[in-house]
Protein backbone atom coordinates (compact mmCIF):
# COMPACT_ATOMS: atom_id res chain seq x y z
CA UNK A 1 0.00 0.00 0.00
CA UNK A 2 2.97 2.07 -0.53
CA UNK A 3 1.23 4.55 -3.47
CA UNK A 4 4.19 6.46 -4.35
CA UNK A 5 7.02 3.50 -3.46
CA UNK A 6 5.45 1.22 -5.82
CA UNK A 7 6.36 3.69 -9.01
CA UNK A 8 9.94 3.01 -7.66
CA UNK A 9 9.64 -0.84 -7.01
CA UNK A 10 6.86 -2.25 -9.43
CA UNK A 11 8.04 -5.63 -9.54
CA UNK A 12 7.52 -5.55 -5.45
CA UNK A 13 3.99 -4.00 -6.04
CA UNK A 14 3.21 -6.74 -8.81
CA UNK A 15 4.71 -9.47 -6.47
CA UNK A 16 2.64 -8.29 -3.50
CA UNK A 17 -0.63 -7.52 -5.02
CA UNK A 18 -0.67 -9.62 -8.08
CA UNK A 19 0.84 -12.94 -7.23
CA UNK A 20 0.16 -13.06 -3.49
CA UNK A 21 -3.96 -12.69 -4.32
CA UNK A 22 -3.38 -15.28 -7.09
CA UNK A 23 -1.66 -17.76 -5.06
CA UNK A 24 -4.47 -17.46 -2.14
CA UNK A 25 -7.24 -17.74 -4.62
CA UNK A 26 -5.34 -21.03 -6.49
CA UNK A 27 -4.82 -22.23 -2.64
CA UNK A 28 -8.70 -21.40 -1.89
CA UNK A 29 -9.75 -23.76 -4.58
CA UNK A 30 -7.53 -26.38 -3.64
CA UNK A 31 -9.45 -26.49 -0.13
CA UNK A 32 -12.89 -25.71 -1.45
CA UNK A 33 -12.46 -22.00 1.04
CA UNK A 34 -13.92 -18.35 0.18
CA UNK A 35 -11.22 -15.48 -0.21
CA UNK A 36 -12.15 -12.51 1.16
CA UNK A 37 -9.90 -9.71 -0.34
CA UNK A 38 -9.53 -6.19 0.44
CA UNK A 39 -8.82 -3.77 -2.75
CA UNK A 40 -9.02 0.02 -3.60
CA UNK A 41 -10.35 3.16 -4.44
CA UNK A 42 -6.80 3.86 -6.52
CA UNK A 43 -8.69 1.02 -9.33
CA UNK A 44 -10.16 4.55 -10.58
CA UNK A 45 -9.17 7.64 -12.33
CA UNK A 46 -11.23 9.79 -10.17
CA UNK A 47 -12.70 11.69 -13.04
CA UNK A 48 -16.46 10.96 -12.12
CA UNK A 49 -18.66 13.25 -10.87
CA UNK A 50 -20.66 10.89 -9.12
CA UNK A 51 -19.88 8.40 -6.70
CA UNK A 52 -18.54 4.86 -8.39
CA UNK A 53 -20.09 1.97 -8.18
CA UNK A 54 -19.02 -1.29 -8.30
CA UNK A 55 -19.72 -1.59 -12.05
CA UNK A 56 -18.01 1.71 -13.05
CA UNK A 57 -15.13 0.88 -15.71
CA UNK A 58 -12.23 1.00 -13.47
CA UNK A 59 -8.76 3.18 -15.15
CA UNK A 60 -5.62 3.50 -12.78
CA UNK A 61 -3.91 6.25 -12.80
CA UNK A 62 -0.33 4.27 -11.67
CA UNK A 63 1.81 1.35 -10.46
CA UNK A 64 -0.45 0.93 -7.01
CA UNK A 65 -3.68 1.07 -8.72
CA UNK A 66 -3.28 -1.33 -11.55
CA UNK A 67 -1.23 -3.88 -9.64
CA UNK A 68 -4.52 -3.54 -7.43
CA UNK A 69 -6.65 -3.85 -9.94
CA UNK A 70 -4.55 -6.52 -11.95
CA UNK A 71 -4.87 -8.65 -8.51
CA UNK A 72 -8.38 -8.36 -8.36
CA UNK A 73 -8.25 -10.04 -11.65
CA UNK A 74 -6.37 -12.87 -11.19
CA UNK A 75 -8.72 -13.65 -8.14
CA UNK A 76 -11.39 -13.48 -10.84
CA UNK A 77 -9.58 -15.75 -13.18
CA UNK A 78 -8.47 -18.45 -10.96
CA UNK A 79 -11.50 -18.93 -8.22
CA UNK A 80 -15.32 -17.90 -8.38
CA UNK A 81 -16.00 -18.02 -4.67
CA UNK A 82 -14.40 -14.62 -3.88
CA UNK A 83 -15.48 -11.59 -2.06
CA UNK A 84 -13.78 -8.39 -3.29
CA UNK A 85 -14.12 -5.16 -0.93
CA UNK A 86 -12.66 -1.87 -2.25
CA UNK A 87 -12.21 0.46 0.32
CA UNK A 88 -10.61 4.14 0.77
CA UNK A 89 -8.19 6.52 2.80
CA UNK A 90 -8.45 3.98 6.04
CA UNK A 91 -6.75 5.23 9.20
CA UNK A 92 -6.89 3.78 12.70
CA UNK A 93 -4.78 4.11 15.91
CA UNK A 94 -2.44 1.35 14.75
CA UNK A 95 0.53 1.83 11.98
CA UNK A 96 1.34 4.71 10.25
CA UNK A 97 -1.44 6.40 8.20
CA UNK A 98 -2.75 9.76 7.68
CA UNK A 99 -4.26 10.63 11.13
CA UNK A 100 -1.67 9.43 12.73
CA UNK A 101 0.66 11.37 10.28
CA UNK A 102 -1.28 14.59 11.34
CA UNK A 103 -1.31 14.54 14.77
CA UNK A 104 2.55 14.13 14.60
CA UNK A 105 3.06 16.94 12.69
CA UNK A 106 1.18 18.79 14.90
CA UNK A 107 3.45 18.73 17.61
CA UNK A 108 6.07 19.48 15.01
CA UNK A 109 5.46 22.67 13.60
CA UNK A 110 3.02 25.35 13.58
CA UNK A 111 1.99 25.22 10.04
CA UNK A 112 0.87 22.28 8.09
CA UNK A 113 -0.51 22.57 4.19
CA UNK A 114 -2.69 19.69 3.39
CA UNK A 115 -4.26 19.26 -0.07
CA UNK A 116 -7.98 20.21 -1.17
CA UNK A 117 -8.95 19.29 -3.99
CA UNK A 118 -8.67 15.69 -4.06
CA UNK A 119 -12.09 14.06 -2.54
CA UNK A 120 -12.90 11.07 -1.03
CA UNK A 121 -13.78 9.40 1.98
CA UNK A 122 -12.27 8.08 5.44
CA UNK A 123 -12.61 4.97 6.60
CA UNK A 124 -11.78 3.79 10.04
CA UNK A 125 -10.21 0.45 9.98
CA UNK A 126 -12.48 -0.93 12.85
CA UNK A 127 -15.64 -0.04 10.89
CA UNK A 128 -13.83 -1.64 7.76
CA UNK A 129 -13.09 -5.09 9.63
CA UNK A 130 -16.68 -5.19 11.40
CA UNK A 131 -17.97 -5.35 7.38
CA UNK A 132 -15.30 -7.79 6.40
CA UNK A 133 -16.61 -9.89 9.63
CA UNK A 134 -20.41 -9.24 8.73
CA UNK A 135 -19.73 -10.45 5.33
CA UNK A 136 -18.00 -13.68 6.36
CA UNK A 137 -20.82 -14.53 9.15
CA UNK A 138 -23.44 -14.09 6.66
CA UNK A 139 -21.72 -16.37 4.54
CA UNK A 140 -21.53 -18.97 6.95
CA UNK A 141 -25.17 -19.15 7.57
CA UNK A 142 -25.90 -19.81 4.21
CA UNK A 143 -25.50 -23.56 2.86
CA UNK A 144 -24.67 -21.89 -1.02
CA UNK A 145 -24.73 -18.10 -1.71
CA UNK A 146 -24.93 -16.11 -4.89
CA UNK A 147 -23.47 -12.83 -2.96
CA UNK A 148 -19.67 -13.56 -4.46
CA UNK A 149 -18.43 -10.41 -6.80
CA UNK A 150 -17.12 -6.97 -5.73
CA UNK A 151 -18.49 -4.41 -3.21
CA UNK A 152 -17.63 -0.99 -1.82
CA UNK A 153 -16.62 0.02 1.89
CA UNK A 154 -16.32 3.12 3.16
CA UNK A 155 -17.74 5.08 5.88
CA UNK A 156 -20.43 7.71 4.85
CA UNK A 157 -19.78 11.20 3.38
CA UNK A 158 -17.36 12.51 1.86
CA UNK A 159 -14.47 15.43 2.41
CA UNK A 160 -11.17 16.51 1.29
CA UNK A 161 -7.82 15.35 2.26
CA UNK A 162 -7.62 19.34 3.84
CA UNK A 163 -11.11 18.81 5.55
CA UNK A 164 -10.07 15.17 7.31
CA UNK A 165 -7.07 16.90 8.97
CA UNK A 166 -8.90 20.09 9.77
CA UNK A 167 -11.69 17.40 11.56
CA UNK A 168 -8.60 16.05 13.37
CA UNK A 169 -7.70 18.76 14.63
CA UNK A 170 -10.94 20.42 15.57
CA UNK A 171 -11.84 17.20 17.76
CA UNK A 172 -8.59 16.80 19.30
CA UNK A 173 -8.65 20.72 20.33
CA UNK A 174 -5.74 21.51 18.31
CA UNK A 175 -4.85 24.88 17.27
CA UNK A 176 -2.56 24.87 14.45
CA UNK A 177 -2.49 27.24 10.98
CA UNK A 178 -3.98 24.47 8.60
CA UNK A 179 -3.33 25.83 5.09
CA UNK A 180 -5.08 24.24 1.74
CA UNK A 181 -3.35 23.61 -0.65
CA UNK A 182 -3.55 22.15 -4.59
CA UNK A 183 -2.26 18.96 -5.70
CA UNK A 184 -0.53 20.67 -8.05
CA UNK A 185 1.96 22.26 -5.21
CA UNK A 186 2.41 19.36 -3.17
CA UNK A 187 3.87 16.80 -6.21
CA UNK A 188 4.26 12.97 -5.89
CA UNK A 189 5.28 10.22 -7.45
CA UNK A 190 2.22 8.54 -8.03
CA UNK A 191 -1.23 10.22 -9.24
CA UNK A 192 -4.13 10.47 -7.12
CA UNK A 193 -7.62 10.52 -8.50
CA UNK A 194 -9.08 13.68 -7.76
CA UNK A 195 -12.34 11.90 -6.30
CA UNK A 196 -12.85 8.56 -5.77
CA UNK A 197 -15.43 8.12 -3.46
CA UNK A 198 -17.48 5.00 -3.41
CA UNK A 199 -21.22 4.12 -3.61
CA UNK A 200 -21.63 1.64 -1.07
CA UNK A 201 -25.90 0.68 -1.80
CA UNK A 202 -24.74 -2.57 -2.96
CA UNK A 203 -22.67 -3.69 0.03
CA UNK A 204 -25.91 -2.20 2.73
CA UNK A 205 -28.64 -4.61 0.56
CA UNK A 206 -26.89 -7.35 0.68
CA UNK A 207 -25.16 -7.44 4.20
CA UNK A 208 -26.68 -6.22 7.08
CA UNK A 209 -24.04 -3.56 7.48
CA UNK A 210 -24.67 -0.21 8.90
CA UNK A 211 -22.01 2.43 7.86
CA UNK A 212 -21.30 5.17 10.24
CA UNK A 213 -20.47 9.11 9.24
CA UNK A 214 -16.56 9.37 8.63
CA UNK A 215 -16.63 12.01 11.31
CA UNK A 216 -18.42 9.89 14.00
CA UNK A 217 -15.61 7.40 13.16
CA UNK A 218 -12.92 9.40 13.43
CA UNK A 219 -14.07 10.81 16.74
CA UNK A 220 -14.11 6.98 18.03
CA UNK A 221 -10.59 6.20 16.79
CA UNK A 222 -9.58 9.48 18.41
CA UNK A 223 -11.27 8.28 22.06
CA UNK A 224 -8.77 5.20 21.21
CA UNK A 225 -5.86 7.02 21.27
Amino acid sequence: TAVDKAESEPEKATAINVLGPRNLAKACATTDAILCHVSTDFVFDGSNNSQYTETDLPNPKGVYGQTKLDGEKAIQEVFPNYFIVRTSWVYSQFGNNFMKTMLRLSSERDVISVVDDQIGTPTNAVDLAEALVQIILTDNQQSTTDNFGIYHFSNEGQCSWYDFANEIFQQKGISIDLQPIPTSAYPTPAKRPLFSVLDKSKIKTTFPIAIADWKISLKKCLELL
